[in-house]
Parts: structure tokens; C-alpha cells; sequence
């Protein structure tokens, strides 16, 4: 069973009401687009048929007319001529053309009518499937974002804290690295400096000595 049953029921369809009713969103859509598709493509078959036989209605109907016109006028020549009899002959078959005229309108001006409404009906359609289209490609698109959110939100849940965790981890042991460098110079250089300051200390020692010695 199919998500219409009739082609006005396809036109007057609330699309959003179907839609928060279903589900699966996207396999309803693409079953309207189905639908519809299919719909219009018999409306249009349709529409086709009732126009050739619209087609031929016209031509009887030209026919009846004729007709009806040369019995009327064959009536008149048989009353010219004296012939009561034929003419009354001719006013009979005259009736029944008329009356075929008649039947043949009353059919041809359903036939137009019912053109007319497919034609209508099709064009309805149409925008009514450009309408169900857009949502299904709407639809789609917003189901690719939600994917990629959801890829976005795992790498953010486990790579990107895995990442950050190795930058600290980088970060710690560059400080480690920089700090034993820094410490290891200082140790050097305040032996060095404190040698200088011991060899001075004793040169002057040696100095005062000296000097004292001499005097």
C-alpha cells in the first residue's frame, strides 16, 4: 500500500505532519517522490488519451453538424417538390443527428473538463514533488552534518584528549630537560666562581705576607 491513495490526497498532503509521524523521515520521503513520480506519469498518459479523443468528439461533432444542416436543407427541397413525405423522412433523420449533436457536446465539454483538470493536477504535482525533493536533499544534508558531528565529537572524546595529554607529557619533559641543563651549568660555573674567589683570596694572603716580611 502506497502513502497516497488518490492524486488529491498527494496535493493536499501536509508533507510535515507525515513526516513527524514516520519512522524513518528519509524512506518516507523517498516514497512519496515514488509515489508522485508514478502519479504524474499516468496523469500525463491519461491526459494524453483524453485528448485524442477529445480530438475525435470534435470531428463527430463537426459531423453531427453537417449532418443536421443537409437534412434540414433536404426537408426543404422535398417540400419545394411536393414531397410532404420525404421531407418528413428528411426532418426524422434530421432529429437524429441533432440529437447525436447534443450527446456528443454534453461528452466532449466532460472530456474538456477532465483535460483541463489533469492538466491542473500535474502541474500541482510537479510543485508539490520539487517541494517533497528539497526536503528529502534538506534531510540528507542534515544527516551528513549529524555524522560528521558525531565523528567530531569522538575524536574531540578520545584523540583530542589523547593528544592534549601527550602535548603536556612534551611540555613536562622539556622543562625537565631545560631545568637539568640550567642546573647543571650552575653547579659548573659556581665551582668555577668559587675556585677564583679561594685563588684570590690566597694571593692575597700571599701578598700581605710578603710584604710584611720585608719591612
Amino acid at each position: 500500500m502506497g502513502v497516497f491513495n488518490r492524486v488529491k490526497d498527494i496535493i493536499t498532503a501536509n508533507i510535515n505532519s507525515l513526516l513527524d509521524k514516520a519512522e524513518d523521515p528519509s524512506k518516507m520521503l523517498r516514497l512519496m517522490i515514488q509515489e508522485m513520480e508514478d502519479t504524474i506519469i499516468d496523469l500525463k498518459s491519461s491526459c494524453a488519451a483524453q485528448l485524442a479523443e477529445k480530438k475525435t468528439l470534435s470531428r463527430q461533432l463537426d459531423e453531427a453538424d453537417s449532418k443536421t444542416t443537409q437534412w434540414t436543407d433536404r426537408a426543404t427541397l422535398a417540400l419545394e417538390k411536393g414531397r410532404e413525405d420525404l421531407a418528413k423522412e428528411a426532418l426524422l433523420e434530421k432529429r437524429n443527428w441533432s440529437d447525436k449533436k447534443i450527446s456528443l457536446e454534453k461528452h466532449f465539454e466532460t472530456i474538456s473538463l477532465n483535460v483541463e483538470t489533469s492538466r491542473e493536477d500535474i502541474i500541482k504535482l510537479e510543485k508539490k514533488l520539487i517541494t517533497v525533493k528539497t526536503k528529502y536533499k534538506e534531510l540528507a544534508i542534515r544527516a551528513k552534518q549529524a555524522e560528521e558531528s558525531q565523528k567530531f565529537s569522538n575524536y574531540d572524546s578520545t584523540s583530542k584528549i589523547s593528544e592534549m595529554e601527550r602535548q603536556v607529557d612534551r611540555m613536562e619533559a622539556k622543562y625537565d630537560l631545560e631545568s637539568s641543563i640550567t642546573s647543571s651549568l650552575e653547579d659548573e660555573f659556581s665551582k668555577l666562581e668559587g675556585k677564583n674567589s679561594i685563588d684570590s683570596e690566597l694571593e692575597e694572603l700571599k701578598k700581605r705576607l710578603k710584604k710584611g716580611s720585608d719591612e
